[in-house]
């Protein structure tokens, strides 16, 4: 069968996904069905991997549903269609799989893009990699310009020295915008002393490039910062969180914009504050050569020609490491001065028993075999904040975490095996972010559920009621029931405050009165609960609600009519009512509405009072 997966990989900025949505818009028409899911790592974190695949479902055969992709009617309808695909941004091989599991089959001639920074996400899965290169000199020298001089060519004078400049940057693009601007409105003769600065050779010119801004910091603690940053961290950083995770106080206004910093190349690696050449890495950690001045390590997976060996002493002389980013098998010892901790995918079930967290300042461990995490005489203390388990499937215990008492970020998502939220959870009074998606086993516990918390997901737990009253909650912002099956009742009692609300899925029956005290509720969402019959005419009181979904509620039998004090105080534009087949008529509906849908409401006869608005969908 002749179906294929194109992997497309580069370091960021290169323009991946510039291409992957040039071969989509080009080629999309000759598929049966088609799907560019953009932006996969960012609505993978915030949304989880059930939402993404309703969503790939949705795109490809407009039908919603809560039914598995791996279910035998949907599973027979994609071997029957030729699709297009594009998964744009994944970072890691174990989201991919969960996304498209290798058990998915797609009709003869379907393709399936890719793109990513990491090669080795492509590398188990893809039948093609490309590795997307650099701009050309031509459209290099535009770009350069444009970050340069604020335009897409040279200004009298400068035209050899832009070509000079942007052949260091050697292609891409996000040198030109680092060295563009640090050249940004500077005289003939300041860009002269910059270039000569330079060192003319082809394989370090991107670097070189770079590091005009690293000399310009001066000095000395700020360039540590700096090369901690450039070394260990992708993206936008907090200034705040980078303090307390680099134990420096000093502040740097620079843009911190690259992925990596020369270091001198004529020292030994192991006496070298932070590795991050996989080279370097490997000598360092099979020869135990690791000292005191290492600070930090980032290996990547994918640039590794064979397995690392590690000893039981390869990290005993690395008493100052605070930065671990790494996979492979095998560890013995692990420094107490760790801030950041990150291990992907880690193949034990326990941590060293050596191990001490009282530094950590962010862990993170999804997709591992962890089965449990600390010990009880190793406990985290003031300084971690944030912890990521996400899908470590195995894992059935969370230790006692109430003296991490400034912990403001806990994702458990796809943790299927615990059962409840743990007691101590009430006592972590900075918790504002609490992932619990798709722990499809979790019902019990959910008195302890931390007043403080911002953003609640609870989306495809075993839940059947909230606490007796959620007014208590008066930060909680967005809460996510959706898929909580079972579900029936329990959202009477919900802060004022909440301004995003989604309940799809659910086995609620009815949408109590309270509803309408929600004042600053702006998004509803009702999806798929089938047992609705109607609405309370109080939901039209919610003068801040801009976006309602009632879509496949089946039993839905009428919309209220708007209260005569709420006519010109709705600010609803967004209805969705797609799917209701026992709809058989609206009586109003606001002047304030702009967009509905009601596609397959076969039962729809009539609507009065409407001003005919634009009829499309909408996803906020």
């Amino acid at each position: 069968m002749d179906v294929r997966i194109i992997g497309l990989h580069s370091m960021g900025g290169i323009g991946k996904t510039t291409l992957a949505r040039a071969i989509f818009r080009k080629f999309y028409c000759h598929f049966e069905s088609y799907c560019f899911l953009n932006e996969v790592r960012e609505e993978y974190e915030r949304h989880g991997i059930i939402h993404l695949r309703e969503k790939l479902l949705f795109e490809l055969f407009k039908y919603k549903t809560f039914q598995s992709m791996e279910s035998i009617p949907i599973q027979g309808r994609c071997r029957r269609t030729k699709v297009l695909i594009v998964l744009d941004d994944l970072d890691s091989i174990f989201q991919l799989n969960k996304l498209l599991p290798k058990v998915y089959e797609f009709g003869d001639g379907s393709r399936i893009i890719i793109t990513t920074r990491d090669a080795q996400v492509l590398k188990s899965r893809a039948d093609i990699l490309y590795d997307v290169k650099r701009l050309n000199d031509f459209k290099a020298l535009k770009l350069f310009c444009l970050h340069a001089f604020g335009q897409n060519y040279d200004l009298p004078g400068y035209e050899a020295l832009s070509k000079s400049a942007a052949g260091y940057a050697h292609g891409n693009p996000l040198a030109f915008e680092v060295l563009g601007s640090s050249l940004y409105s500077k005289s003939i003769n300041e860009w002269e002393r910059a270039l000569d600065k330079l060192e003319i050779d082809p394989d370090k010119e991107i670097q070189k490039a770079l590091k005009i801004s690293y000399d310009g910091l001066g000095d000395k603690s700020i360039q540590d910062i700096f090369l901690d940053i450039a070394c260990f961290f992708d993206g936008e950083v907090d200034r705040d969180y980078m303090e307390s995770i680099l134990h420096r106080s000093e502040r740097s206004d620079a843009t911190i914009a690259i992925s990596a910093i020369l270091y001198d190349e004529n020292k030994e690696p192991g006496n070298r504050s932070r590795l991050w050449r996989t080279k370097d890495i490997c000598h360092v950690l099979e020869r135990s050569m690791g000292s005191s001045r290492i600070e930090g390590i980032l290996l990547n997976q994918s640039e590794l020609e064979k397995d690392v060996n590690v000893g039981l002493t390869t990290f005993s002389n690395m008493c100052h490491l605070r930065f671990l980013r790494m996979h492979f098998d095998g560890i013995g010892y692990l420094c107490h001065e760790l801030r950041y901790f990150q291990w992907d995918s880690y193949p034990l079930r326990y941590l060293p028993s050596n191990f001490s967290p009282k530094n950590l300042v962010e862990l993170v461990m999804r997709g591992t075999q962890l089965v449990e995490l600390f010990g009880n005489e190793h406990q985290p203390n003031g300084k971690l904040k944030k912890m990521d388990l996400s899908y470590s499937e195995h894992l059935i215990k969370i230790p006692n975490l109430s003296t991490a008492v400034n912990l403001g970020s806990i994702n458990l998502r796809g943790c299927t095996r615990l059962f409840q939220v743990p007691s101590f959870f009430r006592y972590l009074k900075k918790l504002q972010f609490l992932y619990l998606s798709d722990c499809m086993n979790l019902k019990d516990g959910i008195e302890y559920l931390p007043l403080n918390v911002k953003e609640l997901r609870l989306r495809g737990t075993a839940i059947k009621l909230l606490p007796a009253s959620m007014s208590p909650f008066l930060g909680l912002s967005d809460l996510d029931l959706s898929a909580c099956g079972n579900l029936k009742c329990g959202i009477e009692n919900l802060p004022l405050n909440i301004k995003k609300l989604r309940l799809c899925g659910t086995a609620i029956e009815v949408v109590p009165s309270s509803i309408g005290c929600l004042m600053g509720l702006s998004h509803l969402d009702l999806y798929n609960c089938k047992r609705i019959k109607s609405l309370p005419k109080s939901i039209w009181k919610l003068k801040s609600l801009g976006w309602l979904d009632l879509s496949n509620c089946p039993n839905l039998q009428k919309i209220p009519k708007i209260l005569e004090d709420c006519t010109s105080s709705s600010s609803l534009r967004f209805l969705k009512i797609g799917g209701c087949t026992g709809l058989k008529s609206i009586i109003e509906l606001p002047s304030s509405l702009t967009c509905l849908a009601a596609n397959h409401c076969t039962s729809l006869k009539t609507i009065s009072r409407w001003r005919t608005p634009t009829t499309q969908d909408y996803d906020p």
